[in-house]
């Protein structure tokens, strides 16, 4: 069986993973809802924004400079923490990973689930 388009967006639209796919520039070419919820603002405001226009906090938009950066520059997958203060509070565990396309520059995926049952769990 072969997934078209229409079953994988449904798949993503139904997980409980927030996930976004960005461009060199940071600006946001897909989401979802609950990238929505995860950032506090409407989905139809995000894609063709950068995502640091979309964080309140300075210490946010420095944090996810450097660690795009990685993954721009070296191919490289991140694998993070973060206390989150915007939109959905809490701990999130955050994946980022590249994106290599044929005659295209390398996009950034970005997966991120709510972890903060399991980090209040450790402390």
């Amino acid at each position: 069986m072969i997934i078209d388009d229409t079953t994988l967006r449904r798949f993503l639209d139904q997980s409980p993973l927030a996930a976004c796919i960005r461009d060199a520039d940071s600006t946001i070419q897909y989401a979802h809802a609950a990238m929505a919820k995860l950032l506090g603002r409407p989905l139809d405001s995000m894609i063709g924004r950068s995502s640091q226009s979309l964080m309140r906090s300075p210490l946010a938009h420095a944090f996810c400079h450097d660690s795009d950066d990685r993954v721009l520059r070296h191919g490289e997958s991140v694998a993070y923490e973060r206390r989150w203060e915007d939109g959905e509070p809490g701990w999130w565990q955050i994946y980022k990973f590249a994106i290599d396309q044929p005659r295209a520059a390398r996009l950034i995926g970005m997966l991120a689930v709510d972890a903060s049952e399991h980090v209040g769990a450790r402390t």
